[in-house]
């Protein structure tokens, strides 16, 4: 996986193929730890946002006007949006290991969900699927987190995260779209290419 701290964004860096998976990778290391923190400031997540499509190029300017505006504030919500991606993957974890997730965990993330619903408005054209959004000038700095909760609610609703699981190697989160259902990396080009090299650095030493 790609850890370098920058703001650049790249599609390395979404490999799950779903926002909020993609959301809960941005965090990592080489190892089952998630200490190499990639938003590091509210400017860090908004250029993710817009780089997993989740704002547009105006919602972009807007937000980044809002956290420069109010520092306060936009240092509140990225403290809340880390705390819930957490809370997530603690959930996605358990569910990926078919373990019982932490009732704290679930609480966090219900939470917020219920948040997201309480500012959404119901979209719905006659002949066309509705969906429920969030308008960014009304949401304000909030609005990631809010179209991210509803994202997660209609995946969880949909079954869409019944085949999610974790790479072997690190704690990146993944849909396993395969005929076989056996996909192990997040990447074949990082984890899976580290974790042959070390098999066959193994194999070279018994011989």
């Amino acid at each position: 996986m790609n850890t370098a701290d920058n703001r650049h964004w790249t599609t390395s860096d979404f490999i799950a193929d779903d926002p909020v998976l993609d959301f809960l990778n941005t965090t990592g290391a080489k190892g089952k730890q998630r200490i190499n923190e990639r938003l590091h400031s509210c400017r860090a997540l908004i250029d993710w946002a817009l780089a997993a499509q989740l704002v547009t190029e105006d919602e972009h300017q807007r937000l980044l006007q809002l956290s420069q505006a109010d520092t306060a504030t936009a240092g509140r919500e990225l403290d809340q949006i880390i705390l819930w991606r957490e809370a997530l993957y603690a959930l996605m974890h358990a569910a990926s290991h078919e373990q019982k997730p932490e009732g704290a965990a679930l609480h966090c993330v219900e939470n917020v969900i219920k948040q997201a619903l309480a500012s959404a408005q119901l979209h719905y054209t006659v002949g066309e699927p509705g969906f429920w959004g969030v308008d960014s000038e009304n949401a304000g700095i909030a609005t990631i987190r809010h179209r991210l909760a509803l994202q997660l609610n209609k995946g969880i609703t949909g079954g869409k995260y019944q085949q999610t699981k974790e790479c072997e190697a690190c704690t990146w989160m993944f849909i396993d779209t395969s005929r076989s259902r056996r996909r192990r990396w997040c990447s074949m080009s990082t984890c899976g290419n580290r974790a042959k090299a070390r098999r066959f650095y193994q194999g070279e030493n018994k011989a």
